[in-house]
Formats: C-alpha cells, sequence, structure tokens
C-alpha cells in the first residue's frame, strides 16, 4: 500500500513492540483493523502471515467488509472468505472478530461516505 512507503509495516510492528512493552498496563491489547478485499488480502497465506506477524503482540484483530462504491476497483471478500481467515487466525491464537457493517445498502457505510462526498465536489468544480 502507498501508505507504507511513509510508514513501513516493520517500523509499525516495532514501534507498537515498543509502545506495548514501555505501556504501564502490558495486558491491554493492541487492535488491528483489517479490511478484506477479495482476491487481494484474503487467502489462507494472507491469515497465516498476519498471524505470524502479530504473534509477538498481544493483539486483537477486527476483520472488516470492505464496503464497495460505484467505480471502486476492489470488492468484498466473500463471508465465506472472512470467517475461514478469522478461523485461521483463531486457530493461530489470534484474537479475532468479524466486525459487521451497517449502512451498506443506502451507501452510508464507513468509506462510502467520503468517497460519496468526493464524488460530488468534483462534479461541482467540473
Amino acid at each position: 500500500m502507498p501508505i507504507n512507503r511513509t510508514y513501513p509495516i516493520d517500523s509499525l510492528i516495532s514501534s507498537i513492540k515498543l509502545f506495548s512493552k514501555a505501556s504501564s498496563s502490558q495486558n491491554k491489547r493492541v487492535t488491528f483493523e483489517y479490511v478484506m478485499l477479495r482476491g487481494v488480502n484474503d487467502s489462507k497465506h494472507h491469515a497465516v502471515e498476519l498471524a505470524k506477524l502479530l504473534k509477538p503482540i498481544n493483539s486483537h484483530v477486527n476483520l472488516i467488509h470492505f464496503n464497495p462504491w460505484p467505480g471502486s476497483p476492489f470488492s468484498p471478500s466473500s463471508d465465506q472468505a472472512i470467517e475461514s481467515f478469522k478461523n485461521i487466525l483463531n486457530n493461530l491464537d489470534i484474537f479475532t472478530t468479524i466486525r459487521r457493517s451497517k449502512g451498506l445498502d443506502i451507501l452510508a457505510a464507513c468509506g462510502q461516505l467520503k468517497s460519496s462526498h468526493l464524488s460530488k465536489v468534483k462534479k461541482l468544480k467540473l
């Protein structure tokens, strides 16, 4: 992802480990939000790699359904793929939940409102 050029994942994980060690409450979990994209990051391989990355961290993973909008180049992972991903992580001792989206049917789910607003702004500028 483009943000990794500014904040490389290895550097981020190292910082999180340092923060966890320095934290006054070392038993608190760090929550990671993982957006599930069909065919991009939802395979068994990705789940195993994510578990390896997070294993040293007391963490919790929220798996998030991608909320598509008109013209989006991505599509959401299937419910079955997300459930399988969750089971793999849980079996590898990574506490995981699936966060359900609301507002998808009216393009008001997370990420869709901003995309809708930007689309309107672009039309106004034309």
